[in-house]
Parts: structure tokens; sequence; C-alpha cells
């Protein structure tokens, strides 16, 4: 959390540059220089010492983490990037202390406090910077630059008995068609916030229209099955594709183990 509050006051440093094109605002790259240039200490003052060995490992995972700064934009590889830092976090014991060993506990701390906060900054860069879409399937994508939030929003709403402001439970075709309930959930839930800020985004046309595939989400019965079918889309989408997970970084804690068939 240090750390990322960390890399959100630099922005304030790099404000957008005046430039004819709408995307891509070359600022970003200034901002993600700093990034390169301070991250050895940042990461030395975040691990303990008997954790510096993983550093060498942990650097291309934050430095994915914010988006390519050559190209100025961002997309569900570079969030990926951002789960596989927590992963060798893990792994390398950071999380012992206050996790205590209990799973419900580190599930929580990433789940529902780091990871959100993450989100909000990427947010924030993405606004400021108006980062390009990185591979972005357009109207057929939930959005333009996240898969996460939205698969572990469905696994917060699993089983939850919470309504929103008027008493409705939230179903999923409540908390996807009803642009004041996903609103409403979205300080505590990450699909709240993420239909937000869709419905923020794409506008223009109903929500059918923008966004058919997160329609098509609120079609199904149970939050169960949305989170069933979201991990396949992200399995199938992200994780098995060829120009996303060619560029993903592979080392002693996070192996790559070849597959029977070719991406």
């Amino acid at each position: 959390m240090i750390l990322l509050d960390e890399l959100e006051s630099w922005l304030s440093d790099f404000p957008p540059l005046e430039q004819p094109m709408r995307f891509g605002n070359i600022a970003f790259r200034s901002w993600h220089n700093r990034l390169a240039e301070r991250l050895p200490q940042l990461l030395d003052n975040l691990l303990s010492p008997e954790q510096h060995s993983a550093i060498v490992e942990l650097t291309p995972y934050v430095l994915d983490s914010f988006g390519n700064a050559t190209r100025v934009d961002y997309g569900t590889g570079h969030e990926t990037a951002f789960m596989a830092f927590l992963m060798v976090l893990i792994a390398v014991g950071h999380f012992d202390d206050c996790a205590e060993g209990d799973e419900d506990i580190l599930g929580t701390e990433i789940g529902l406090r780091i990871f959100p906060r993450y989100i909000s900054l990427m947010r924030h860069i993405q606004k400021q910077y108006m980062l390009e879409p990185a591979g972005s399937h357009g109207v057929w994508g939930l959005d333009d630059y996240h898969h996460i939030p939205f698969l572990l929003g469905a696994c917060q709403l699993v089983g939850s008995k919470e309504t929103d402001d008027d008493g409705k439970s939230l179903t999923p075709e409540r908390v996807v068609r009803n642009r004041p309930t996903a609103e409403f959930i979205s300080p505590w839930c990450m699909l709240g916030e993420a239909v937000s800020f869709v419905y923020q985004t794409k506008t223009g046309a109903p929500l059918a229209e923008t966004s058919p595939m997160l329609w098509e989400i609120s079609r199904l019965e149970s939050w169960e099955r949305v989170a069933k079918g979201l991990l396949r889309m992200y399995c199938g989408e992200v994780l098995g594709k060829k120009p996303v997970i060619q560029h993903f970084y592979f080392g002693s804690v996070l192996k790559y183990d070849q597959p029977d068939s070719n991406l």
C-alpha cells in the first residue's frame, strides 16, 4: 500500500502535456521513467533483507504492472503482471506477519485491500494520461483495460446477502443493468466499481450496445456462474493468448512449464 501511495504521489509531478492526439499522453513516459529509476530503492525499502534476492524477479513485474511506456498503453497483461508481483511476494513470505498463516486473512489483504488500491491508482493513471487500451476487444470486452476486477468482484458477491439502497437483492441483472446499484456498492465491491467505470466511459448508447459481453453476463442467474464464466474467459482470453503471454516473465518463483501444445 505504501508503494502504491508513493507512485500515485508522483502523478502531480508529471501533468499531461498539450499534444494533438487525444490518447496516449507522452507525459506518462516521464512518470514511468521515474518508476524505473527509483524502483530498486523502493523494493529495497519494501522487503526485508532476507527477501532482497527476489528483487531481480519482482522488478519486471512491477514495471509491467503500470503499462508500457513506449506504446503508452495498458491492458489485461499489465494487470496480470501485478498479480504476478503479489504472487512472488506471497512466495517469499512478505505477507507472513500480517496473515499469520491464515489464508482467509491473506486473501482479504490482497483481494480486498491491495488489489482494489492498485485498480484505483490505475484508474487515475488511465484518466490522466488517456492510456491506449492494449489489445482491447472493443465492445466485445468487459472494459478497455481490465478483467480481474470483474472476476474478483463476482467472487465477492457469491453468497452475499447484501442489498442495494432500494433493499433489492444484488443479482447479476440488478448490479449490471442498474447503474445506481453498481455505484452504490462500488465502495466495497470491485465489480460494482468496474461496472460503474464502464457506465462512465462508454456513453452514447445503451449498455447492451456498448458492452454486449457485460450485458450477457447479467443474464446469468447466480454469481457462482458469473465467476466461473469470468475465470474461463480470463484463462482463455488472457493467459491463453500468445500476444498477451509472450510478454510475461518467468523465473525461479513463477516457473514456465512447457504445455502439451503450443500457444
